[in-house]
């Protein structure tokens, strides 16, 4: 791992999430594990709001809409109507290491984040703070860590496992084994789980609680086919009272009710979420979508189905049709943000319970978990249906439920086996700066 990756530094226009409004500080520069940082509440608040700046001060990069759009390339989801040599690699599966949205856009970005986790834990050793605070500084990195680690791992197999800020031993990592990854994510995700609070430290949902710790560790579970874990603590948060399944119209407005997780759109120009401000189209006639939703997508709808009248947008232009994700609909905001960046909702654990009932032979309880997002959407419950059927309708539903959102399309199709060499190859920045790395098989 080059240690380019890591040379990220706080920046004086940090935001702190307050209890209603983001405020404005001025935290110190480039002290980042300095004892000053963590010498009061407001700089470690300051430094802890750092992190999730570099989340999503950038738009189109990993968490902040890059999943969404290189993962819905892959998976098929979506379409480029423009021309764009980087992208169309994605959505034709012919990814080449030397792709500048691969290596910028996804890996460093991941790594630019954990870097700021791993500082953050590492501060926090020797800051004198009220013990609350310094939990939560610390659940929320480790989660932060696990969830970047969790999509690094599967968009690329064993990657390095960075765990220190030491640029010198992390610019010659080698790439770690995915069970040894997989470990430090459960870890990470159980201490997070004991640390963090119940109740969210900032308004609708924009920072993680112990909930949010648990709908990533049902997801991890899942996605390892560890149905038991997967189903106790999907049906944990559909059973404690604090979520519920949202109409389809308002899932995604930042009130909603069935947000785990969601991010504040921190970027200022257009003060909406990244997915909003480039899938949706302006006013003007003749503004197109650059991204369009695939027919195959549009396959999967039934005429009835709510998602496909408000969650697919269209614009008509000189007899064409064009549709595009519609799941946002600010597309430039104002100072008091109308929408946020969903990370996490009920819906995904409804179907990861029904999922992990398959598995465990219960399938009028998977039935049941899925009809419960199938009706929600407008459409009949199913019957009872052998183990197969229950699996390919809720593969099916997950499609029509998840498209387009934060990568979980492509990695569906890699979970269910429907691609065999999926990984994207390791940016060959890295194979050039690390000679302990290895390229991905087919590059």
């Amino acid at each position: 791992m080059n240690s380019r990756i890591f040379m990220v530094f706080l920046s004086s226009a940090l935001s702190v999430w307050g209890c209603e409004t983001f405020v404005q500080v001025n935290p110190p520069i480039d002290q980042m594990v300095s004892k000053q940082v963590f010498s009061d509440e407001p700089t470690a608040n300051a430094a802890l709001n750092g992190l999730y700046s570099e989340v999503m001060n950038s738009n189109f990069f990993f968490l902040n809409g890059g999943l969404t759009i290189y993962g819905g390339l892959s998976a098929g989801e979506l379409d480029n109507r423009v021309s764009s040599a980087t992208r169309e690699e994605f959505r034709t599966r012919t990814l080449q290491p030397t792709n500048s949205d691969n290596d910028y856009r996804l890996w460093r970005k991941g790594y630019s984040v954990i870097y700021l986790c791993n500082a953050l834990l590492e501060g926090s050793q020797t800051a004198s703070l009220d013990a609350r605070l310094l939990d939560r500084i610390v659940g929320e990195a480790l989660f932060m860590r696990a969830l970047h680690y969790f999509y690094l791992t599967n968009l690329y197999g064993p990657v390095p496992l960075v765990v220190t800020t030491d640029a010198a031993t992390n610019a010659m990592l080698a790439r770690t084994p995915v069970a040894d990854i997989y470990a430090t994510i459960e870890e990470d995700l159980k201490r997070a789980e004991a640390l963090l609070p119940d109740i969210y430290s900032v308004a609708f949902r924009a920072k993680p609680n112990r909930a949010c710790a648990q709908a990533l560790l049902a997801r991890f579970y899942r996605h390892t086919n560890r149905w038991e874990e997967a189903y106790m603590y999907s049906d944990r948060l559909i059973t404690s009272g604090e979520y519920a399944l949202e109409q389809i119209p308002t899932v995604f407005e930042k009130e909603s009710e069935e947000t785990i997780l969601q991010l504040y759109p921190v970027n200022d120009s257009f003060k909406a979420t990244a997915e909003a401000q480039y899938f949706i189209p302006t006013e003007a006639a003749s503004s197109l979508p650059t991204i369009l939703i695939s027919e195959q997508v549009l396959e999967r709808f039934e005429p009835s189905d709510l998602r496909l009248t408000e969650w697919v947008g269209s614009k008509s232009y000189l007899d064409n049709t064009y549709h595009y994700p519609s799941k946002y609909n600010v597309r430039l905001g104002e100072e008091d943000r109308q929408e946020y960046n969903v990370l996490f909702r009920l819906a995904e654990q409804y179907l990861i319970r029904a999922e992990a009932a398959v598995h465990m032979d219960d399938l009028d309880g998977a039935v049941e978990s899925l009809n419960a997002v199938r009706t929600r959407a407008g459409l009949e419950a199913i019957g009872r249906l052998s183990a197969d059927q229950v699996l390919e309708a809720l593969i099916a539903e997950k499609g029509r439920e998840f498209f387009a959102e934060v990568g979980h399309g492509w990695l569906d199709l890699m979970h269910w086996g429907f691609v065999d060499d999926g990984l994207y190859p390791i940016p060959q920045y890295e194979l050039d700066s690390n000679p302990f790395l290895y390229q991905n098989d087919g590059y």
